[in-house]
């Protein structure tokens, strides 16, 4: 039986079966919610390159750092907005809600949150990666599978599963032999 459930959360689309998920089995075993978002440290380097610093006028590096300050407010306004929805969602249900955003490595911080709060259970999604991507961008889901001090639940990202069953079902087309 689980007390607690932890849900990892990225965005709301991709998302949503993940937090269904959760939610489901959460009210089922009127089990208490820790909604996770985690902003990634790689979200620094895209917003602000750090190779700028070192050239330019200092307008135009104040206008870069200006920008970049911008930039993360917004997405961490983002990760708020959703934590907040997804938390409201889970009150009308009537499952007791907490939310956290931090900032850091999503792996190993879905690992320490699960062990610092007592998590009996994490439920988070799958990109579909797979291959050089999956070694590149690293995998959330198969580090904490690995490294979770309590069960995980991993829910394939449905947009994936549903690309590859509609490119999968259509017929292969051959050219026409007739101009």
């Amino acid at each position: 039986m689980f007390r607690k459930v932890l849900i990892a959360v990225q965005d709301a689309v991709s998302d949503r079966a993940v937090f269904e998920e959760g939610l489901a089995i959460a009210k089922t075993n009127q089990a208490s919610l820790l909604l996770l978002h985690i902003v990634p440290l790689e979200a620094q380097t895209t917003l602000f390159p750090p190779t700028l610093l070192g050239y330019g006028t200092p307008v135009l590096v104040e206008t870069t750092i200006e920008r970049f300050r911008s930039d993360w407010q917004a997405l961490e306004n983002q990760g708020l907005s959703l934590l907040q929805a997804l938390g409201q969602e889970a009150h009308v249900a009537g499952v007791a809600c907490d939310f956290i955003q931090l900032v850091g490595n999503p792996a190993t911080t879905i690992c320490d949150i699960s062990r610092d709060w007592g998590i009996d259970l994490i439920v988070m999604g799958r990109r579909g990666y797979s291959g050089l991507s999956e070694w590149i961008s690293g995998s959330v889901s198969n580090y904490t599978l690995h490294h979770a001090p309590c069960s995980v639940l991993v829910v394939q990202n449905l947009h994936k599963t549903e690309e590859a069953a509609s490119s999968a079902a259509k017929p292969a087309t051959l050219p026409s032999p007739h101009p």
